[in-house]
């Protein structure tokens, strides 16, 4: 598995804070920038989380490329819809024999990697001859 954080917002936590003081301010997003103080940042962070101002977490922005996870876990990941996805699809992306890399859960590694090799080298077969 390889996971790699690719982008992120610069200032996040001041971002969140000005966003959540301006839902309860007539001032502008500039005046906000030049007198909110690094201790202000927390009290408008925990005020947003206490009384549940939920979107004004999504301000700040954290990027990674996960690879090497299987189908179950990215399922899993989007299932919950803690963030935004971009994945794979397996309607357009051509499968490419040099990108088969089947993912063994460690409980069949030890017991019985093998048979569960040979079982996804001869679906991945089916599903390539289906196509």
């Amino acid at each position: 598995m390889k996971v790699e954080l690719v982008s992120y917002t610069k200032d996040g936590e001041r971002i969140v804070a000005i966003a959540s003081k301006m839902s309860r301010s007539r001032k502008g997003w500039d005046y906000h920038e030049m007198s909110m103080t690094d201790e202000e940042i927390e009290i408008w962070i925990r005020d947003a989380i206490i009384h549940g101002y939920w979107s004004v977490l999504e301000h700040s922005v954290y990027t990674f490329s996960i690879e090497g996870i299987s189908r179950v876990t990215s399922h899993q990941l989007v299932r919950h819809r803690i963030a935004s996805y971009t994945q794979l699809s397996y309607r357009f992306a051509k499968p490419i024999e040099e990108y088969y890399q089947p993912i063994i859960p460690p409980s069949a590694e030890k017991r019985a990697s093998e048979i569960v090799e040979n079982a996804y080298r001869e679906a991945y077969n089916y599903y390539l001859k289906i196509l």
